[in-house]
């Protein structure tokens, strides 16, 4: 049995369907079966998408309750509990491909497929504080939901 010396978490928790789904599945086949000989792969996403995944050796597919359900449960589970998780495995580096995150694990690699939400019109146009007002409500209620959920559950 081969030491392992390398462990690669990827957060794929916000993908479901479609372009991120597909290009998860194919970046997972298209990877160097030899150079992974130290290496361990864990995914965590939602059961429907590791069930495309096919299973190789050096790939640990992990889903949990709160990864299947909508938004805030997801940003709860990065919250609470996906850096104990990273740090239980003894993961070396974290890859969101999702785009987001709220987890303090370190080192971290953030890709995002979606750029839409980077572009605007102009510096100070109209639909640049409208698309950075409407990102600041949407990361206070996030933040909102999170501190109610954990004064309920905690």
């Amino acid at each position: 049995m081969t030491k392992i010396n390398k462990i690669i978490g990827i957060d794929a928790s916000n993908i479901k369907n479609g372009g991120g789904g597909t290009h998860l599945i194919e970046l997972l086949n298209s990877l160097d079966v030899d150079s992974l000989k130290d290496t361990k792969i864990i995914v965590w996403a939602p059961k429907l998408l590791l069930m495309k995944i096919k299973d190789y050796h050096w790939l640990d597919k992990k889903t949990h309750k709160l990864i299947n359900f909508g938004f805030i449960s997801r940003v709860v589970w990065q919250k609470l509990f996906l850096t104990k998780q990273l740090k239980k495995m003894k993961c070396d580096l974290l890859l969101v491909v999702g785009g987001s995150h709220v987890t303090s694990f370190k080192p971290i690699v953030v890709m995002s497929r979606n750029m839409l939400p980077f572009e605007y019109k102009g510096f100070l146009g109209m639909d640049f504080l409208c698309s950075h007002l409407n990102l600041f409500y949407f990361v206070g209620l996030k933040y909102l939901a999170l501190e109610t959920l954990m004064e309920l559950y905690f």
